[in-house]
């Protein structure tokens, strides 16, 4: 070994002995495997996630999430039709769909409110 490399070997094994006595023997050197359990404990402190302390809900915003994907869809719809040169007068978006007593769409009104 050259001495530049032996004396690096030296520094790393001091290091990590010195790192093995302050994560199992500080603050009181032990006496027995329980000391060791014990002294191990206090050195080692867990995060908030691995002491299962988290609980995470995600919800979808259903109302939120159809606008949504109704505009991209308007979106596209027009660039489409201007890239076909297809005269329009308006794309849009209906916020709520009219519907009758019986749970059917009411398309008296749906018309009038696309008139409109």
């Amino acid at each position: 070994m050259t001495p530049n490399l032996k004396y690096k070997a030296i520094f790393i094994l001091a290091l990590i002995l010195f790192c093995i006595y302050f994560l199992v023997g500080y603050p009181t050197f032990p006496t027995s495997a329980a000391q060791i359990k014990d002294n191990f404990a206090h050195q080692i402190k867990l995060g908030l996630d691995l002491q299962g302390g988290t609980h995470l809900i995600l919800q979808v915003q259903v109302q939120e999430a159809i606008a949504q994907e109704t505009d991209q869809t308007v979106d596209r719809l027009t660039a489409a039709l201007r890239a076909k040169n297809i005269p329009y007068d308006e794309v849009r978006r209906l916020d709520k769909l009219p519907l009758l007593g019986t749970g059917k769409t009411d398309y008296k009104v749906l018309r009038a409110q696309i008139a409109n």
